[in-house]
C-alpha cells in the first residue's frame, strides 16, 4: 500500500518505505534512522501519517455521493 508513496528512484531500494519523503525537507525514515532521535523520528513519521489519513479521508468524502456532507 505504501509503494504509491515512494519516490520512483527508490522503488527498487531492499526497504523502499524507507525512502518516503515524510517532510517538506525531504527527510525519510532512511535519513531520520541515521541523523534523528527515537522522539524525532515517531514525531516525524506521526505527522507525516496523520496528514495522509487526512487527505485520504477528503478523497473519500469527495467521491462519495452519499456522504454525509454532500446530504447536508
Amino acid at each position: 500500500m505504501l509503494l504509491g508513496f515512494v519516490p520512483k528512484e527508490s522503488v527498487q531500494q531492499t526497504v523502499p518505505c524507507r525512502h518516503i519523503p515524510l517532510n517538506e525537507n525531504g527527510e525519510t525514515l532512511a535519513t531520520l534512522y541515521n541523523t534523528g532521535t527515537n522522539e524525532e523520528i515517531l514525531q516525524t513519521l506521526r505527522e507525516w501519517l496523520l496528514k495522509r489519513i487526512a487527505e485520504l479521508e477528503h478523497v473519500a468524502d469527495a467521491q462519495a455521493p452519499w456522504s454525509e456532507k454532500k446530504a447536508s
